[in-house]
């Protein structure tokens, strides 16, 4: 803390009247206030009626900037671009924490620091893929992605897309696909440092360093954070007495290397991403105190090589992943449920792709292979193969995007299983008027059985199908840029049917043993709207005011068995409304730049029981900002206060897992100024 407050003191004191910064800090507030000026909204417009459709179907690599038309008239999706102002903007430690507060995405915590996962669209934490510079995360023994494992220090942006997407990405896309781009490599020698300090002994810090030669661009980044997570808290009479939370202390650290190669028609890549986490999960504050933990290890490796060709391009890539999780509880007080346990599982995807231009035709085809591996009942595999195909067709004032993909998946010791996903959307521009677009998709979307539901001791079921459904949706755009001002909107409406959904049940393997197996029991009837607005208003001398919200309703119903108390109800753990509310504003402070903003959400209630007997209360979080940097020779010098919780809000995400109370957080940032 004493630190933060000397950089402080060093912002304010430092001169201002150096002619060299001066002239740096203006062109800064320029464009920092004027970053979307009038000359680069006409283009994007003019450009918008003959691009609008690339976005949708071409695929986005990393470090690769593409002239396209703004995310809200692009393609025949909802798409939600995040950059790396949103994140600063959102407070956001990880990927977790960004989700929750700038897209429709509900994520569930199991207290502060826990198992953080997301449902987009009433689907579960299975149905949406997640990728990392094009690369899956989730572990095939689980299928899960733990969004509290994936800091935000070392992303450069992320987008999602809403909606069917196994036509072009294969198992797990119901809900959508959210892309997370780490930062690039670059040339110029670059360096920022990053340090953080809050309540409960939490302390997070990051580096990062590029730089390369004519031809070679690196990058070298690290990140690391801890806490001990011993917050107080107060619960209602049905939940526990007050008290303060215990053995909740985590570790995580992240190191990234990245290099970048690029000469004549050659653009080569290679990327290491390894992760480390440690933490204490104290369970539930209605039972014994916990002394469980976990430790989860990460290991990714990407090489790809991409072919400028007469024809187009070409693109080859190899990619691989390794996990281990290790979970232990002791279990003093009842030592016959003492658990030690230990998962491996890697995986190993080779991926063809290539793009071309047919007249007014964008084509785009792959083919991939992949083998997943997991030490289960003594090791298990299971092998895949893809090919795909998307395609996008321009005519007048609209575009169509036909996309086809087939997979084949084969498992040790299980049925093997084909399954095909055809999508097809649109774009059109109904009027003269270019700002605004006409957006519609429909398609069919798939996720494999993991591991632990095949082969899982005890309990796996070998013989399970994939699940399976079809999902559509329609969608009204609209964008002005207008002097100093702009401002975009879209009202989203979609619906989605899901077969052979994986359940898992009581089944009694004896007299008075009973195991719990998954089965292919459910069917989930989804239908609901996304209503969402954003607005940005240059001011005189330097000011400027933005804001935002978005609002979701989701019924997700089951319509498995028309005699069961559960049909034709919501499913449990899923809020039926979210409201996500942002303002801000930035002026020009003396020769630095003052920035402060609010983000809240409103989160209604969320089911417990199938039947929709009993629910966790709905809850609403306000969290403020305050942020001053300025330009002190060639650094670029930040700080940042965060007040999270700031009306103290006594909540609790999933029942009996507390989140912490108001709290403030520091962050001291210095970097090159780019």
């Amino acid at each position: 803390m004493a630190v933060l407050l000397a950089a402080l003191s060093l912002l304010l004191a430092a001169p201002a009247s150096h002619a060299g910064a001066s002239h740096a800090l203006r062109d800064t507030v320029v464009r920092d206030t004027v970053r979307r000026d009038t000359v680069r909204r006409d283009t994007l417009a003019r450009r918008a009626a003959a691009d609008r459709a690339r976005l949708d179907t071409v695929p986005s690599f990393p470090e690769v900037t593409v002239t396209a038309p703004p995310a809200v008239l692009a393609g025949g999706r909802r798409r939600t671009a995040l950059s790396a102002e949103d994140m600063e903007a959102a407070g956001a430690q990880s990927v977790a924490d960004l989700l929750e507060a700038r897209t429709g995405f509900f994520v569930r915590h199991y207290g502060a620091g826990g198992l953080a996962t997301a449902s987009l669209r009433g689907t579960s934490s299975q149905q949406t893929l997640f990728l990392l510079d094009g690369q899956r995360l989730a572990d095939p023994q689980t299928g899960q992605v733990d969004l509290s494992l994936l800091p935000t220090a070392l992303l450069q942006s992320a987008s999602v897309s809403h909606g069917a997407a196994s036509a072009r990405h294969g198992s797990g896309a119901f809900g959508g696909v959210v892309r997370l781009r780490t930062l690039p490599a670059t040339q110029a020698l670059r360096y920022r440092a990053v340090g953080e300090a809050s309540a409960w002994g939490e302390r997070a810090g990051s580096m990062v360093l590029r730089g390369g030669g004519e031809h070679l661009a690196g990058l070298v980044a690290g990140e690391w954070s801890g806490s001990d997570g011993d917050f107080p808290y107060d619960a209602d009479a049905r939940s526990a007495t007050p008290g303060r939370r215990s053995g909740a202390g985590r570790h995580r650290r992240t190191l990234v290397g990245k290099a970048r190669y690029q000469r004549g028609a050659h653009d080569a890549l290679a990327m290491v991403w390894l992760a480390d986490a440690e933490r204490g999960l104290p369970g539930r504050i209605n039972t014994s105190p916990s002394r469980a933990r976990q430790w989860d290890r990460h290991a990714r490796l990407q090489l790809r090589d991409r072919w400028a060709q007469p024809w187009g391009q070409l693109q080859l890539s190899a990619r691989a992943q390794s996990t281990w999780r290790r979970y232990r509880d002791p279990a003093p007080t009842n030592p016959t449920a003492r658990t030690d346990d230990t998962t491996r599982t890697r995986t190993l995807t080779f991926a063809a792709q290539a793009q071309t231009q047919a007249g007014s035709a964008d084509l785009t085809g792959g083919l991939e292979l992949g083998l997943d591996r997991a030490r289960t009942r003594g090791g298990v595999q299971r092998k895949r193969a893809a090919g795909f195909l998307d395609a996008t067709f321009q005519f007048g004032r609209g575009a169509v995007h036909p996309a086809l993909r087939l997979d084949a998946l084969a498992s040790g010791g299980g049925p093997s299983s084909v399954a095909l996903s055809p999508r097809l959307a649109a774009n059109f521009q109904p009027t003269s008027y270019d700002a605004l677009r006409l957006k519609a998709s429909v398609g069919r979307s798939f996720r494999a059985p993991t591991f632990s539901e095949r082969f899982r001791e005890p309990g796996g079921t070998p013989d399970l199908r994939p699940e399976s459904g079809w999902s559509a949706d329609a969608a009204l755009a609209w964008r002005v840029d207008h002097g100093r001002w702009s401002a975009q909107a879209e009202a989203t409406a979609f619906a989605m049917r899901m077969t052979d959904r994986i359940v898992w049940q009581p089944t009694y393997v004896g007299a008075g043993v009973q195991v719990w197996r998954p089965r292919n029991v459910g069917t989930v009837a989804t239908r609901g709207l996304e209503l969402s607005a954003q607005g940005e208003w240059a001011l005189a001398d330097g000011a400027a005011l933005s804001g935002g919200f978005l609002f979701t309703h989701t019924r997700t119903e089951d319509r498995s068995n028309p005699v069961a108390p559960a049909f034709g109800h919501q499913l449990p753990h899923r809020p039926e409304q979210q409201l996500k509310l942002n303002v801000g504003a930035a002026v020009a402070l003396g020769s630095g730049r003052l920035r402060a903003g609010l983000n809240g959400r409103l989160v209604g209630p969320r089911y417990v029981t199938t039947d929709e007997s009993d629910a966790q209360p709905a809850y609403q979080v306000v969290d403020a900002r305050l942020r001053y940097a300025r330009d002190i020779g060639p650094l670029r010098v930040g700080l940042g206060a965060w007040l999270e919780n700031a009306t103290a809000e006594d909540y609790q995400i999933v029942r009996f897992y507390p989140m912490p109370p108001r709290h403030l957080r520091l962050r001291l940032t210095i970097e090159t100024d780019s």
